[in-house]
Parts: structure tokens; C-alpha cells; sequence
């Protein structure tokens, strides 16, 4: 039973992708420390949504990218401004993937520009509706702001996860680079590249962890596991 896709890698960069590649990585400043979350998923789940386990916490750090001078402090309030809402879209997009695939495509429309949303949905990333159990065993991102009017980000996204469906099991890492413009009072995924496989199932105590969820630990008081 196929319960997550297989190798798969989608490019969709248009040419304002890569002008914005050409900032990131520049030099840049962290806006605040790591954004964490809990690792407890809470609220009703649809019917057709697998069972949620116990989450890994989230861990997100945002930055300024594209400095060429100081920044002064409106600059630095504006871009601390749009962390909330980036760090939002990246867990709000991946809990659709991932432990709510029923969504998915209302999720992705919402937040994708009309022409990156088509392509990104063709791949099917995340899980089926196959799934019976996940357990999302890693959840990391990684976005930088364009510190040139806060308009423009692009980010990394990478999660591992266990799912379960008939008495089959199947560890799967993900991994996104997300390219985003704010329009109209709202961020939008207008290009990415997403690159998800299957991974070998782990061997002794780490597999009876990535099984159990034991032997992780979560120091995060604050946020929600999505």
C-alpha cells in the first residue's frame, strides 16, 4: 500500500525566485532566537485524518538576509513584524502535508500563488490519505526576510516522519526550499523546490524512539505542535 511518495523532486523557479536566491545568504543578522514548540497535537481531527502521535517540537530560526548597511530601527520592527507570520504559513502548510492530508489542497491554494500551487500539488509531498499513524520524528526551518522592504523571503523546510498504514512502516525525509512574496497584506509560496524520498528504517533503541517517542526531549512552553 502506497502510503507516502516515493523519490520525487519538483523545481518551480521563476525568475524572481532566483534574483531572490542571489540575497540569501548575504550577510545576515538573527532577528530573534529559535522559534520551538510543543510537541502535543490538540483539537479534534478530521475523520479521514491519520492518528496523531506525539509530534517532534518545531524549530524555526528567521534572519535578515541582504544587509548592505546598518539597519536602523524601524527596518529591524518591520522585519521582526513578519516572523509571526512566516513562521505560520511554514507550520500551518506542513501540518497540512502531514498530519492533516485531507486539507491539503485547500491549504496549498490558500497559500500558494496561483502558479506555483498547481505544481507543488502535482508532487502529492507529505502523506496519503492511506496513512493510518504518523509521527513526524524531525520538523526544521530556516527563513530568511529580505531586509530591503520586507517584502520577499525564502526559507528552509526539512521533516522526517514514521508512517504506518496495514502493517507497513516507512520513515520519509522531506525537504523544501520556499520562495515568498507578501502581496496585498499577505505571504504567498510563489516558487519552491521539494525534494521527498524514503529513508532506511533505523535499527535498535533509535527505532524502538522513532516507534515509541521516547527519549526525546522537549523544553518548549510556548506554541502549538502544528
Amino acid at each position: 500500500m502506497d502510503i507516502s511518495i516515493g523519490a520525487s523532486r519538483r523545481t518551480w523557479l521563476p525568475l524572481v525566485a532566483v534574483v531572490m536566491l542571489a540575497t540569501v545568504g548575504v550577510a545576515a543578522y538573527a532577528l530573534t532566537r529559535r522559534e520551538g514548540s510543543s510537541n502535543h497535537q490538540s483539537g479534534p481531527q478530521p475523520s479521514d485524518s491519520p492518528v496523531i502521535l506525539e509530534q517532534a517540537p518545531w524549530r524555526i530560526q528567521t534572519l535578515a538576509t541582504g544587509i548592505t548597511s546598518k539597519l536602523t530601527k524601524l527596518e529591524k520592527a518591520r522585519l521582526r513584524k513578519q516572523r509571526g507570520p512566516l513562521i505560520g504559513l511554514v507550520k500551518e502548510l506542513h501540518s497540512a502535508l502531514f498530519l492533516e492530508p485531507s486539507i491539503r489542497k485547500r491549504v496549498v491554494r490558500r497559500l500558494f500563488s496561483a502558479s506555483a500551487a498547481g505544481p507543488f500539488l502535482s508532487i502529492r509531498p507529505g502523506i496519503t490519505s492511506e496513512a493510518e499513524t504518523v509521527r513526524t520524528l524531525r520538523r526544521r526551518g530556516r527563513i530568511g526576510i529580505q531586509a530591503a522592504g520586507a517584502r520577499r523571503a525564502a526559507g528552509t523546510v526539512t521533516v522526517v516522519a514514521r508512517i504506518e498504514s496495514a502493517g507497513e512502516a516507512a520513515r520519509i525525509g522531506y525537504r523544501s526550499d520556499l520562495f515568498l512574496e507578501k502581496k496585498r497584506g499577505r505571504w504567498k509560496v510563489v516558487a519552491f523546490e521539494t525534494d521527498q524520498r524514503p529513508l532506511p528504517e533505523r535499527k535498535g533503541k533509535k527505532a524502538s524512539r522513532d516507534r515509541n517517542g521516547k527519549g526525546r526531549k522537549n523544553n518548549d512552553k510556548k506554541g502549538d505542535s502544528k
